[in-house]
């Protein structure tokens, strides 16, 4: 059970184990798919968790989209990286991750695009089990003004409330605070698929579901009580939504933002186009920051 735990949660893991694969059947000429060739050879589009989907169709669809996108980075480097992720879309050849790649430890915080003060006020959405509180805590020494941590998923809060005991009566104890709920455009409930560390997702609304697995919605100009400098998601294809529900925050405090933008395959062009919708100003960069199809992030600053 501890290895399929393993197996289960560690991305390297899983991502070595996928290349070893792949290395065994190549040098026995063993014809063989990886998940993506599987999808599109099977017929699987739409019958797979969406995360997974085949982007192509989305791809193809948008070509100029996506060139006006590369142009509005603030960066060549975020170019390379968009061209190169939509490439593996394109051709399910995970060597154009490997051009661009980042490692897993400079997500959010040492991005290379975004600057942390000793005054940063976080809304973290997707607060999972603190990761980005102690990311926060690292990259400011401590020295931080706020971190609103925002999750759904019940596995996660119970993880949360042992950190929040771990930091009573510190002088961090009273600048964090726990909101056990999902964000999005406005207030609701909605069924929550409850898996604990990354896996949670806020299921279709067709799906049967038990009322303890319901969750409440909300949006995050109605959650904070401050101007945030900071705002985090990574919230499993919620982010578009959330990014609505925060309208007003972004107009008015424009907080520097690392949105998650791997989860859909609209969302590297619909989350860029709204958060410029709501404040022209921003500069855009885009960072890839594992080996495999996930962590692909939009920064605005």
């Amino acid at each position: 059970p501890h290895a399929q735990q393993r197996c289960r949660h560690s991305s390297k893991f899983i991502t070595r184990s996928k290349r070893f694969f792949d290395q065994v059947c190549r040098q026995h000429g063993i014809p063989h798919l990886n998940f993506e060739q599987t999808v599109r050879a099977f017929g699987l589009q739409g019958r797979v968790d969406y995360r997974v989907d085949d982007w192509g169709q989305e791809i193809v669809r948008n070509v100029a989209r996506f060139q006006r996108l590369a142009k509005r980075f603030s960066d060549d480097y975020s170019a390379q990286t968009l061209f190169s992720v939509l490439n593996f879309h394109l051709t399910c050849d995970p060597e154009y991750y490997h051009e661009i790649e980042r490692p897993y430890t400079t997500l959010y915080f040492r991005s290379g695009l975004l600057r942390f003060g000793d005054s940063e006020k976080m809304v973290d959405c997707g607060a999972s089990i603190g990761e980005s509180l102690t990311g926060l805590i690292g990259v400011t020494k401590g020295q931080f003004s706020r971190s609103w941590m925002i999750e759904p998923d019940r596995i996660n809060i119970g993880t949360l409330n042992n950190v929040l005991r771990r930091y009573e009566g510190t002088p961090l104890g009273s600048k964090i605070s726990l909101h056990r709920c999902g964000v999005g455009e406005t207030e609701t409930r909605v069924p929550f698929k409850h898996e604990g560390g990354h896996g949670g997702f806020i299921r279709p609304s067709g799906d049967e579901c038990e009322p303890t697995d319901m969750i409440d919605v909300r949006p995050i100009d109605n959650i904070i009580d401050d101007a945030p400098t900071f705002i985090k998601m990574d919230i499993e294809g919620s982010e578009l939504g959330a990014l609505k529900g925060a309208g007003k925050t972004i107009k008015l405090c424009k907080p520097k933002m690392a949105i998650s933008a791997y989860h859909r395959s609209t969302d590297l062009l619909d989350l860029s186009d709204l958060a410029l919708s709501l404040n022209p100003d921003y500069k855009i960069g885009l960072r890839h920051h594992t080996t495999d199809r996930w962590d692909t992030c939009l920064y605005f600053y």
